[in-house]
């Protein structure tokens, strides 16, 4: 236990049910045997902190949020120093011999600290790509100057696909570590039957997940299979949004909005047959794996990775519509069959166990 290295993993808003989150908890549920984890977490306790107290310490970091308009501007400006200040102590107490940050372009902090008290392997880690929505020039002054600041500090600088490092690091070097999928939990011999009938979208109701295209070419189909379902698994601030368009299709017997965080989604996949997922942008799509795991076939948009292709794979065009995406689903469901069994060999590069090595060794410094 005395010889184990200290590792502290600084998240993205905490420990909740995101994409990040399930990075970290796969390396500390992993690795642990072999490491001492310690996960930094934030005011709000997110909802996988007793998961993690597993596998993990935790250390809590408070910012004084308040309400109103100049109490969040006073939040802004102070949390950079306060996140410092406590990874800085943290790191100066605890002897942490690696910082692994994954807390987008807030990185630089825990960064900096990290070097300030002497640690001398430190993490960055992008897990998305850059998004096409429009930001302000305050934000995007911002990125420019926090990733110049990531790079400066970072001792190894990592990535869920080539894109999401390139988007990040820009051509600096950089190393791609696929995000793991847990076979044994999403296993397609624990399918149901397939009926061709039941369409499935994973992820959080936001702009990147584009599930307003998902509700445009599942109305498309309607109009020719009218006993297909849809359900969007997920939350976020765009439901409302969600619920107004399928009434405006009148979609309501047809589609179900299901809480991401309040259900097996295994056993969502289990019931699925395809997924519609047309992203604007993607860093990788874990989920694609889970379904293609699980069985499902993948319409997906050209943005995503094409390493997660396990065989399963069918990609589209967002340009060519909604109208050509259902002209293209449209004979799988027509036909009532297709091939739901995925590539093993491609699965298996996502296995946590074969992953975790490679964290093994950077953190050992074996690099």
């Amino acid at each position: 236990m005395l010889n184990k290295l200290n590792i502290l993993q600084i998240p993205y808003g905490g420990l909740g049910s995101g994409g990040v989150s399930s990075v970290i908890l796969s390396i500390v549920e992993t690795l642990h045997p072999h490491f001492n984890f310690t996960c930094l977490v934030f005011d709000k306790m997110g909802a996988r902190e007793q998961i993690f107290r597993r596998y993990s310490s935790l250390k809590r970091v408070k910012f004084c949020y308040a309400p109103g308009t100049w109490y969040r501007w006073f939040t802004i400006i102070l949390r950079p120093f306060i996140l410092y200040a406590q990874v800085y102590k943290m790191c100066k107490q605890e002897h942490f011999d690696v910082v692994h940050c994954h807390n987008g372009y807030d990185q630089w902090i825990g960064l900096m600290a990290a070097k300030h008290a002497g640690v001398n392997i430190r993490i960055a880690h992008s897990h998305n790509t850059n998004t096409p929505a429009r930001i302000g020039v305050f934000k995007r002054w911002y990125r420019l100057w926090a990733v110049r600041l990531v790079n400066c500090y970072a001792t190894v600088r990592l990535g869920c696909s080539g894109q999401a490092c390139h988007d990040f690091f820009g051509d600096v070097s950089w190393q791609v570590i696929y995000n793991t999928v847990d076979l044994k939990k999403f296993d397609g011999t624990k399918r149901l039957s397939f009926q061709a009938k039941r369409f499935i979208h994973v992820g959080r109701y936001a702009y990147e997940k584009n599930q307003e295209f998902v509700l445009e070419v599942f109305a498309e189909l309607h109009k020719q299979f009218q006993d297909i379902t849809l359900d969007l698994v997920g939350t976020g601030s765009r439901k409302s949004l969600l619920e107004e368009q399928i009434k405006q299709y009148h979609l309501q017997q047809s589609v179900r909005l299901i809480d991401g965080t309040e259900v097996d989604i295994p056993a969502q996949y289990a019931k699925a047959d395809y997924m519609i997922f047309p992203s604007r942008c993607e860093a990788f799509g874990i989920v694609l794996i889970e379904a293609q795991a699980m069985g499902v076939h993948c319409f997906v948009s050209q943005v995503v990775q094409p390493d997660i292709n396990c065989g399963l794979v069918t990609f589209l065009k967002l340009e060519d519509g909604p109208k050509k995406w259902a002209a293209s689903i449209a004979p799988y469901v027509h036909n009532g069959s297709v091939d739901n069994k995925p590539d093993e060999k491609r699965l298996h590069r996502f296995d946590p166990q074969r992953i975790a090595m490679q964290y093994k060794k950077i953190y050992e410094g074996n690099i």
